[in-house]
């Protein structure tokens, strides 16, 4: 995975820099472990196995790749814990809780404008604020 990460980043720096507009679902991150295409070996940093240590070491220098191909734009979908529980009922509330506690922890840094979308609204009412930020590019 992280040796597929770091072939994308170069592609996305590439495409960036020929002037194409690059939209991904998702964008790889190092702030949260073991969540929303971070890390996964981040419990094996310091293992004592040296070999193992290594490894995880290099699977988050790829991650950390973030910080020098930052996304220009990141429109972060956000939800209520109590709106995505209605929403996925079989979803327990304390996993939806960690998991909007561990997306507002997500920074791309200072070079990224990061633009909020509340999407307990109706879906009309979020793709049209979606495509009111892209289309103001």
């Amino acid at each position: 995975m992280a040796y597929e990460k770091k072939s994308k980043f170069k592609q996305l720096q590439k495409a960036k820099n020929n002037g194409l507009f690059i939209l991904c679902d998702r964008y790889p991150q190092f702030k949260v472990m073991n969540f929303n295409d971070g890390p996964l070996l981040s419990e094996y940093l310091s293992n004592k196995n040296f070999i193992i240590r290594k490894i995880a070491k290099w699977e988050f220098s790829i991650y950390k790749l973030s910080e020098i191909y930052p996304p220009d734009v990141v429109i972060r979908l956000k939800i209520s814990d109590e709106v995505a529980f209605e929403r996925k009922p079989d979803m327990p509330i304390d996993v939806i809780r960690k998991k909007n506690n561990a997306i507002k922890k997500i920074s791309y840094g200072e070079k990224t404008k990061v633009y909020e979308i509340d999407t307990s609204e109706n879906i009309d009412s979020v793709l049209i604020k979606i495509k009111n930020i892209l289309w103001g590019l």
